[in-house]
């Protein structure tokens, strides 16, 4: 039963579906439990034993050790007046106990804010301290790197170093007063860990350079983006009511392929340059994180969810929520499609990858089909972007590691909502 137990909320309740009833839960079920537990009149167990001991979970016949006397014990307090007189008895006898562990809960938190409130004035006095010193730095380096982008301003990479130096001065502008204050309270709200929101946008220049250089020319990545159009079309999506979202949205290649198609579609990304760039092109894109952008929209809104080489950022955590929130918001019958480079082909596997130093580690193709049908898609398949055909080896012929290198560099899997 702790098995269960460890998850917590919407979490806990689709586990507990998944577990007991191998399915993901229905929509009044779910809805009912959630708001059952959130309101404190119905406990984990109980919400297990409901599960278990229902007509369908008894005949899926799994075994939870621990839950029987557990959810005996919880159906006595749904006993008319005995349950209510048990239920105070219990209050009474727990009582010690409880104000035992609020008194260590009491004194804990003030540990705590105590600590806090100690980290956040060696905060204050770092952050002033690299404040003077990014100042100085940005002084000293401001007329040589001006003198040559004057020499030399056709030269791509120079004129990144210029904007990465622009965003160091406005930055700088902004770290005092209320930016001052405002980052000091995002650090404290989230328990002094951090030193605020702004910190991914450092290094966007650079990595929209990196873009440039590794990822290939906004028209070639649009020439091998349409081998994804008759997905789109035979899926019937990209109307007004049911829009397309690109997650990671990038440069716009996706956008300005699906609005060059009548598409409706809009974008999501984190990095502002790419988000600015999109803008000129007129495309309909937002800056936010991907989940947290999902969590904020309705369900069932959109018929089709897309992800171009986002999912090898990700941790399997943020993977795994990322899916099943992109479940919730698709339409039934709404497709999603993640491509991500593929380890199958050797040269990727072993080299290519990890040019990116923002990707975590290669997803093999059985990995993501896995994951993806885990966490409700169906009828999930492979598509190949690529021109390279997949084609095994002779093993006679002694061409096997060939074959090897010249597999697709990247694939795709494709899941629909049932």
């Amino acid at each position: 039963m702790n098995d269960f137990l460890r998850f917590h909320d919407q979490i806990f309740v689709m586990n507990a579906y998944r577990g007991i009833l191998r399915r993901n839960p229905d929509p009044d079920g779910l809805e009912s439990f959630l708001s059952g537990l959130r309101s404190g009149l119905m406990t984990k167990p109980e919400i297990l034993g409901r599960l278990r001991y229902s007509r369908e979970g008894r005949a899926k016949k799994v075994n939870i050790k621990g839950l029987a006397l557990n959810f005996a014990f919880q159906s006595c307090f749904k006993i008319p007046v005995l349950g209510y007189l048990f239920h105070v008895l219990m209050s009474v006898a727990n009582f010690p106990t409880i104000l035992r562990n609020f008194r260590a809960m009491e004194n804990s938190a003030f540990a705590q804010l105590f600590n806090q409130h100690q980290y956040l004035g060696e905060l204050t006095e770092t952050f002033e301290a690299k404040t003077d010193e990014l100042r100085e730095n940005i002084h000293n380096n401001m007329c040589e790197l001006e003198s040559m982008l004057r020499a030399k301003v056709e030269n791509r990479e120079l004129i990144a170093l210029h904007r990465i130096v622009i965003e160091l001065e406005e930055r700088l502008k902004g770290l005092s007063g209320d930016a001052r204050e405002q980052i000091l309270e995002q650090a404290t709200s989230k328990g002094v860990h951090e030193t605020g929101g702004e910190g991914h946008h450092f290094l966007e220049a650079l990595y929209a350079l990196f873009e440039d250089r590794f990822r290939g020319t906004t028209h070639d990545i649009r020439g091998r983006l349409e081998v994804y159009l008759p997905y789109i079309q035979r899926s019937g999506v990209g109307t007004a009511d049911f829009p397309i979202l690109d997650l990671g949205c990038g440069r716009g290649e996706w956008l300005e392929l699906l609005k060059s198609h009548n598409y409706v579609a809009r974008g999501v990304d984190q990095n502002r340059l790419f988000l600015a760039h999109c803008e000129d092109l007129d495309l309909d894109v937002s800056e936010s994180d991907a989940v947290a952008y999902l969590r904020g929209l309705k369900k069932d809104s959109y018929g089709a969810i897309t992800g171009f080489h986002i999912a090898e950022h990700l941790s399997l955590y943020a993977l795994v929520l990322l899916l099943d929130e992109s479940l919730r918001v698709l339409k039934r019958g709404g497709i999603m499609i993640l491509e991500t480079p593929n380890p199958e082909n050797l040269r990727v596997g072993s080299c290519d990858f990890y040019i990116d130093p923002t990707h975590r580690n290669p997803i093999p193709p059985s990995t993501l089909h896995f994951l993806m049908e885990a966490r409700g898609f169906v009828n999930v398949e492979r598509c190949m972007p690529s021109r390279e055909v997949e084609r095994p080896g002779d093993p006679e012929s002694g061409d096997v590691l060939h074959d090897w290198i010249r597999r697709p560099p990247d694939y795709a899997m494709i899941g629909f909502k049932g």
